[in-house]
């Protein structure tokens, strides 16, 4: 029995220290390319993306990076979008690079996604919907 009690005990304190969680599917990343050109083994374009914060919390401090397919890579290296109160949508565009290859692949682009949520930084890996 003190075995269960000391268990019961551990678990509520475990709830009450352990950070909030986001689920990467309380954040939603649409995109889109809205304009681009081939220039060699290069593509240059311009790039929209939208992310939905469905969760109940504010989310702060939120930067975005792709992971992957290839290299893609932004005018500021990161697309920073700032705040996302909860249940919020914040939407950005960005000027890219990309080796043709890397899209060419037509695979979804997969989202590495930094924010704050209730004072305590985290990290998600989030599949882009096109």
């Amino acid at each position: 029995m003190y075995v269960l009690k000391t268990i019961q005990r551990l678990t509520v304190l475990l709830f009450l220290v352990i950070p909030q969680m986001v689920w990467a599917n309380e954040i939603i990343v649409h995109y889109q390319i809205t304009d681009s050109a081939s220039i060699g083994e290069m593509v240059h374009g311009q790039l929209q993306v939208e992310v939905q914060n469905l969760t109940d919390s504010d989310l702060q401090n939120v930067d975005l990076r792709v992971d992957s397919p290839g290299s893609v890579i932004f005018e500021n290296e990161v697309l920073q979008l700032g705040a996302i109160p909860a249940g919020g949508v914040v939407v950005v565009s960005s000027q890219f690079d990309s080796p043709v290859d890397g899209l060419a692949s037509g695979n979804p682009f997969i989202w590495l996604v930094d924010y704050d949520v209730a004072g305590n930084h985290s990290q998600t890996i989030i599949p882009g919907i096109r």
